[in-house]
């Protein structure tokens, strides 16, 4: 897993969080032209998923 991708998944870890205890910011980092899903409820590290390019549509390989 690449730099980007642990950034991406802290960003919805801190975010995100069960307990509202270890949410963190309100503010979310942007960035342009990439779409991708959030699921708050599924565990930490596995938050973001199905990230694209939106011109393209290409899939973004999370793990590179």
């Amino acid at each position: 897993m690449n730099a980007s991708s642990r950034f991406w998944k802290i960003v919805a870890d801190n975010l995100i969080h069960a307990d509202p205890y270890y949410q963190q910011g309100g503010d979310m980092i942007r960035c342009g032209g990439v779409g991708h899903a959030i699921g708050p409820g599924k565990p930490i590290g596995q938050r973001i998923a199905d990230m694209t390019l939106l011109k393209t549509g290409k899939s973004i390989d999370a793990t590179k």
